[in-house]
């Protein structure tokens, strides 16, 4: 399947596009990784533009050795072991080196648009004086 080894390689180059994410979950005791891409579209078929979202998920699935992309409600199965394999190494590799950075992430992402700014305003500065 070198066309969908291709599709995953050009996501991951674009890990640092905030619409990209990578998580790894572990399942049954398997490392399972979900590669995703957070899509925007723009309505304008009505007077009000407004935007709709979706999101373009490549799961690999180390307990069944398979890869699960979905989208949109629909989904496609690719029993690839070597293709899983090979991108778990690449995975795991990015988040162990990245750890910090993604971290950094969540929290940013979790406060930023909640009401308690101020709990996150207040963590930066203890981060800072550590």
């Amino acid at each position: 399947m070198p066309e969908i080894d291709q599709l995953i390689n050009f996501i991951f180059s674009n890990i640092d596009d905030e619409s990209v994410s990578l998580k790894k979950r572990l399942k049954n005791g398997y490392r399972n990784y979900y590669l995703n891409v957070e899509l925007e579209y723009q309505n304008n078929s009505s007077s009000n533009c407004s935007n709709a979202h979706d999101d373009f998920s490549i799961v690999i699935d180390n307990e069944n050795g398979c890869l699960d992309i979905f989208s949109n409600f629909e989904n496609l199965i690719i029993e690839s072991k070597e293709l899983c394999d090979k991108w778990s190494v690449v995975f795991e590799d990015y988040l162990s080196n990245n750890i910090s950075k993604e971290f950094d992430k969540m929290i940013e992402k979790t406060f930023a648009n909640s009401s308690q700014k101020n709990i996150l305003r207040e963590y930066k500065l203890q981060k800072i004086n550590i």
